[in-house]
Formats: C-alpha cells, sequence, structure tokens
C-alpha cells in the first residue's frame, strides 16, 4: 500500500512526539521497506536480517493504488509482494487483501516465503496462519478462499488459488487486490 502519509502529515506528527520508539512507530507505519527491514528475516531460511532490493524499495513505497511490475525471473517479485501484503495488513485497520493466483504451487511458495519472513520476527504473533475451515456453516455467501492469515490489526488476507476456474474471483469483496 506505500506510503499513508504525506510529507506535511509526517512532520506534523513527529512533531508531536518526542520519545524514539513512538517516532518508530509512525515512521514504519509510513514506510514499508523501514518496517520490513526493522521486523522481518531472509526470505529463505528466517536467520538473517531481511534487506529490501533496492529495484523494489520504490514500488513499496509507492502510494499508487495501481502498480505493476514487469521483472524477469528470479529477481524477487514475490518476496517483495509477501513484504506488501504484510505490511498492509499489519498497518491497515480491517482490510480485506485478496490475492489471485494461477498455481497452487505459487500459493504454496507465498506462504513459505511469509513464514521465513516471520520465523524470528517480533511481528510474528500478530499473523495467524491457517487454512478455511470447512465445516463452518453457511450463513451467507461465503468466500470461495483456499487459505487465509487474519492479522490482529483486524485486517485478513485471502488467497484463491484459480488453477481453471477464473469464476472463484466473480462476486469477491476485498479493499486490496493482488495478482501474481
Amino acid at each position: 500500500m506505500g506510503k499513508r502519509f504525506t510529507e506535511e502529515e509526517l512532520r506534523e506528527a513527529l512533531a508531536l512526539i518526542k520519545e524514539p520508539e513512538q517516532r518508530n512507530i509512525i515512521l514504519e507505519a509510513d514506510d514499508p521497506v523501514l518496517w520490513s527491514e526493522n521486523v522481518f528475516f531472509d526470505p529463505d531460511l528466517g536467520e538473517t536480517p531481511f534487506k529490501v532490493k533496492p529495484m523494489f524499495a520504490p514500488v513499496l513505497r509507492s502510494s499508487k493504488k495501481n502498480r505493476a511490475l514487469r521483472v524477469g525471473r528470479q529477481s524477487g517479485k514475490t518476496v517483495h509482494l509477501c513484504v506488501d501484503l504484510c505490511h498492509t495488513a499489519a498497518m491497515f485497520e480491517n482490510r480485506v487483501i485478496l490475492v489471485f493466483l494461477p498455481e497452487k504451487k505459487q500459493m504454496n511458495r507465498i506462504l513459505e516465503v511469509m513464514a521465513n519472513l516471520l520465523k524470528n520476527s517480533p511481528v510474528k504473533s500478530s499473523f495467524v496462519m491457517g487454512r478455511k475451515d470447512k465445516r463452518r456453516k453457511k450463513e451467507n455467501v461465503e468466500s470461495d478462499y483456499d487459505y487465509e492469515i487474519k492479522v490482529s490489526s483486524g485486517s485478513v488476507i485471502r488467497f484463491f488459488f484459480m488453477k481453471n476456474n477464473p469464476d472463484k474471483a466473480r462476486g469477491q469483496r476485498g479493499t486490496n487486490i493482488y495478482i501474481d
């Protein structure tokens, strides 16, 4: 989702706060790059601190609603998509984030990357990962998602494995939509 404050709003907010920890919270809420480098660990093993690749920093910081990337293979698109998903879910309340994926293995890769990013993270307990409960009573029309991550901010990330059924995307309601 990128930057959430204008330069003026950020300056005004920081002028009111003297405690370094509180200032850092505001800066992290405004900057997904700073936040991710402070709380995440490497996406492969989850052992060393995470570092955003310079080519993705402007995209992560962009507050534009519509963003698209055309980047070669093995460059880090999925990792940085996970950073953006997590920052949006953690820093904005009550978001319904929909992620549409063509293959199940891509969904599994994103979940593996997210788990590694959060492995030793201080925000790990804010993210509850779990499959959809198939036993729930259907009271209303229910989303046909394949996996869900609930966040302590009240936001939720729902993954849709599309395979050959594009109808899964029909009728879904969300505040943010990601397509990988």
